[in-house]
């Protein structure tokens, strides 16, 4: 009999989650930074807390990150010291080679 009730269990399960899937309703895909995107990311906010779309999209081609996930990246990090910090600069643009520089130094460090 409890063969037949976790058979029962399973098979409600698996077609709760077809459902969820037909209808759209699927859990968020969050992907944990790595250690070189981290670094990187930490680096231009050091520099600049509004980076330009320009240096957004650079930084995503060269960390394989999307350009949505590089502005909630940024949006997060603002949030996090907006209690500590109520200063804001306006959005420029970082030099590419100072992304380079940060890139290649986070590779060293973590033995890439």
């Amino acid at each position: 009999m409890s063969v037949v009730l976790s058979v029962e269990l399973f098979s409600d399960a698996l077609f709760g989650l077809i459902k969820l899937k037909k209808e759209g309703k699927t859990l968020p895909n969050r992907n944990k930074k790595t250690n070189v995107q981290n670094y990187v990311l930490r680096g231009v906010f050091n520099k600049i807390k509004y980076p330009s779309t320009d240096t957004k999209k650079d930084i995503g081609t060269l960390l394989n990150l999307s350009l949505k996930s590089i502005n909630v990246w940024f949006q997060n990090e603002r949030q996090t010291i907006r209690c500590n910090k109520n200063n804001r600069s306006r959005s420029i643009e970082v030099d590419s080679k100072l992304i380079l520089e940060l890139y290649f130094k986070a590779l060293e460090l973590y033995n890439i």
